[in-house]
């Protein structure tokens, strides 16, 4: 039904480059916690709205700046990483850069939802990705392989952040309403 596994080694050389980033905001993530959770317990739920702008915008814009430094030597990068092998998927680093930038972004968010102790509004705002990328994305990888599993991890990423949004402005909105 799918292209076979040499289809699958494209797309894990490619999501390689994306593991240092999701690593590195892994472990940075639960020092934003801690700091959200302290924003919380002084200012209140309402009290993160910035911040969820502050680490959504931060978090991407760390991504972009990653992204930015290994496209412009991507030739060179998969030389060094792969003895020039996997050349010819090269160009679908882009796309891979750009589901990491938005899967940064929903990091943000993320953090701020778990500082708020709303762990249940991160694990729905996850399920509505998976849906969509089982719904979306399956069907384009099945007919554009590496890249179609590419543009379904960003629609994916894309709908996690647009859930996570919703989700977050609602707590904050909920919550005005209940102190008020």
């Amino acid at each position: 039904w799918f292209a076979g596994m040499d289809q699958v080694g494209n797309l894990g050389v490619l999501l390689n480059l994306v593991t240092p980033v999701q690593q590195a905001y892994g472990a940075l993530s639960v020092f934003f916690l801690a700091y959200a959770a302290g924003v919380q317990g002084r200012k209140g739920i309402a009290g993160l709205k910035p911040l969820s702008f502050w680490f959504t915008g931060m978090f991407a814009a760390g991504a972009i700046v990653y992204w930015l430094l290994i496209l412009p030597f991507k030739q060179q990068v998969f030389q060094v990483l792969y003895h020039g092998r996997y050349m010819d998927i090269a160009y679908l680093l882009p796309l891979a850069g750009l589901g990491c930038v938005l899967w940064s972004a929903v990091l943000g968010q993320n953090v701020v939802l778990r500082a708020m102790e709303a762990p249940s509004l991160v694990f729905w705002s996850q399920v509505g990705s998976c849906i969509l990328c089982l719904v979306v994305g399956l069907p384009l990888t099945r007919y554009w392989s590496v890249s179609g599993a590419l543009w379904g991890l960003v629609i994916s990423n894309l709908g996690a952040f647009i859930i996570c949004a919703l989700l977050l402005r609602a707590r904050v909105r909920n919550s005005a309403v209940v102190s008020a």
